[in-house]
């Protein structure tokens, strides 16, 4: 579930930033064409962005869940899932796969203040807060 929810937050952001860049369709770029096809090349512009915009609409309502969610972790639950999950931008963490960092990465870092066996104690209830609401909420 994190793993995904990294992975539509990465296609959000680059998303916008494309939607930034091309602020709308100029149909007076579009290749203009004779042909029998059932749309035009314009048409299909249109239809794709529009498949796009559904597309986004889908995925950030699953980024919206996973953040409610993610709001009733405590500061030290949050502390290991954003860094277990790379929710963080730390480029320290980022040479690891969403949910494969080390957690010794984690416990030893000097941000965490807490020992080894508190960590496992953290970690474990954050995961089933974490199963236990999106058990509760409505999901895709």
């Amino acid at each position: 579930m994190l793993v995904k929810y990294k992975d539509y937050k990465d296609w959000l952001d680059i998303f916008e930033e494309k939607c930034a860049m091309d602020m709308g369709i100029r149909y007076s770029h579009s290749p203009k064409s004779i042909t029998n096809n059932f749309h035009s090349t314009t048409e299909n512009q249109v239809l794709k962005r529009e498949e796009d915009r559904e597309e986004y609409k889908e995925k950030q309502a699953y980024v919206d869940l996973v953040n409610s969610i993610l709001d009733k972790l405590t500061v030290p639950e949050k502390f290991i899932i954003d860094r277990k999950f790379n929710l963080i931008n730390d480029d320290f963490y980022k040479r690891f796969q969403p949910g494969k960092v080390p957690d010794a990465e984690i416990y030893t870092c000097e941000d965490f203040p807490y020992e080894r066996a508190y960590y496992i104690k953290i970690k474990l209830k954050a995961y089933n807060k974490i199963y236990s609401l999106l058990k509760i909420l409505p999901t895709q």
